[in-house]
């Protein structure tokens, strides 16, 4: 007969797979780098739009958020995943050396996915692309210039660059940039035009905010895990429980988005492929009753109580998990296909005077078992 302790490590087995998986993608990823933002950027705030919730809220540029909901806020990615799971939030932020604490309310966005809008992170500004015969062109700027400042003003995001540029009421500037190709700084004195199409004065440009970051295959692995363990303890408290469930994605959702990426960036395909096997692996371990972590279950209790589970109990209860799950997915898979798949591949006039078109996001919507 099959001891428990062969059943567990055929059970642990698939999870294991999983998770070579995912190292070894980690492992490429790092050797290579991957481009996007920033993954371990602090929770910094860039820009504050002062017609925004954040602005009423009282944030302001260079305040740190630390905690939210209670829980640590070690970079701006956990931010964007603890604001989607509430509907208010509980933040706490450092200004000048003192800790503030402030409640705000979140709103739905794409895919029913829950924000706190108004509020941008600290990043490296770039010039991504430059609009023909408009200021910017004209006065020699090139793509992938850095902009350090303007009139002599620390830049720290890509808002910060237009609320400046609009600030200015179309009265030249002095943009000091580093010209990486040149390895030198540079500064340039440009006048903005006015834009009857948006109603502002621009100088012309598109930014890029996008880095290429190399981190280690075990950052890459405890991103995945920590963040898909914040998504299932989310369905332990009544307050987030919604809210989780409206991140979850059926493989529809998930093979549509890995269609997507694989048109644009690969390093980005390969860490939703790696992010995506850790999901599955976290999942898998679960103590349900169709799951490896099922198996695993009932084989402990074989080896604690000395005898099987009833087989009748088995099936039964698999039966009705089984169910349930099958009702779940075709739900997931219907919800996907009819609202959120068309929006995914929708598309929208790009803003003038915005940041480029960002990598496809990450991480992806935690895989239903």
């Amino acid at each position: 007969p099959v001891t428990p302790q062969k059943k567990i490590l055929v059970a642990v087995a698939g999870v294991t797979m999983n998770m070579i998986l995912a190292v070894a993608l980690a492992f490429i990823i790092w050797q290579v780098g991957i481009r996007g933002a920033p993954l371990n950027q602090k929770a910094v705030i860039g820009y504050v739009d002062p017609d925004s919730p954040a602005a009423q809220a009282g944030f302001l540029m260079s305040d740190e958020i630390v905690r939210a909901n209670g829980n640590e806020v070690p970079s701006w990615e956990r931010l964007q995943i603890e604001l989607a799971l509430r509907k208010e939030v509980e933040i706490e932020f450092i200004r000048g050396g003192e800790l503030k604490t402030v409640t705000v309310k979140t709103e739905k966005g794409v895919f029913d996915q829950r924000y706190f809008g108004g509020i941008d992170p600290v990043e490296e500004v770039r010039i991504g692309n430059l609009m023909a015969g408009q200021p910017a062109e004209k006065s020699g700027l090139l793509p992938g210039d850095r902009i350090l400042t303007l009139d002599g003003v620390k830049i720290l995001s890509v808002g910060h660059v237009s609320s400046l540029i609009r600030a200015g009421g179309g009265k030249e500037i002095e943009l000091n940039l580093h010209r990486d190709r040149e390895k030198r700084d540079i500064a340039v004195r440009i006048t903005p035009v006015w834009n009857e199409t948006y109603q502002k004065h621009m100088i012309g440009i598109a930014f890029d905010t996008s880095v290429i970051t190399y981190p280690t295959p075990w950052y890459q692995v405890r991103r995945f895990a920590s963040a898909m363990v914040r998504t299932l303890q989310a369905f332990t408290h009544k307050e987030e429980a919604r809210q989780a469930f409206d991140g979850l994605g059926s493989p529809v959702m998930i093979f549509s988005i890995l269609y997507k990426i694989a048109n644009t960036e690969w390093m980005q395909l390969l860490s939703l492929v790696a992010l995506v096997n850790v999901n599955l692996a976290l999942m898998n371990l679960l103590p349900i009753p169709i799951l490896d972590g099922g198996h695993i279950m009932f084989s402990l209790y074989e080896m604690i109580a000395r005898r099987r589970p009833s087989r009748r109990f088995v099936v039964t209860v698999s039966n009705v998990f089984a169910s349930l799950l099958i009702t779940l997915m075709v739900f997931l898979m219907y919800r996907d296909s009819r609202y959120r798949v068309p929006v995914l591949f929708g598309s929208d006039p790009p803003a003038a005077e915005s940041p480029a078109p960002p990598p496809p996001p990450e991480p992806a919507p935690p895989a239903a078992p």
